[in-house]
C-alpha cells in the first residue's frame, strides 16, 4: 500500500541519542539539610529555588520527608524583625 505524499515520516525527526540526561544524581544529604534549615529560619522554598538548583517543589518534598511540611508555607513563616 502506498502512503499519500502529504504524510510526513516523523521517524526522521526522532533522535536516537538525546543530550538531556534522563535523571540526575541525588542531592547530598548535607545539602538537603542546609536548605531545610534555611526554610526553618524563615526563607521561602521559592526564593531558595531561584538561588540554588532544586525546585521549590523538591524543597517542599524534603520538608515533608523530614516531617516539617508546615515549615514551607507562608503561614508558618516568622514575621521579619
Amino acid at each position: 500500500m502506498e502512503v499519500p505524499s502529504f504524510f510526513v515520516d516523523i521517524r526522521s525527526f526522532w533522535q536516537e541519542e538525546t543530550t538531556i540526561p534522563k535523571s540526575r544524581h541525588p542531592y547530598l544529604a548535607e545539602f538537603r539539610c542546609q536548605l531545610i534549615e534555611l526554610v526553618r529560619a524563615g526563607r521561602n522554598p521559592k526564593e531558595l529555588a531561584k538561588e540554588f538548583e532544586p525546585t521549590a517543589q523538591t524543597i517542599r518534598n524534603w520538608l515533608t520527608q523530614a516531617g516539617l511540611a508546615d515549615e514551607g508555607t507562608s503561614a508558618s513563616r516568622k514575621p521579619p524583625g
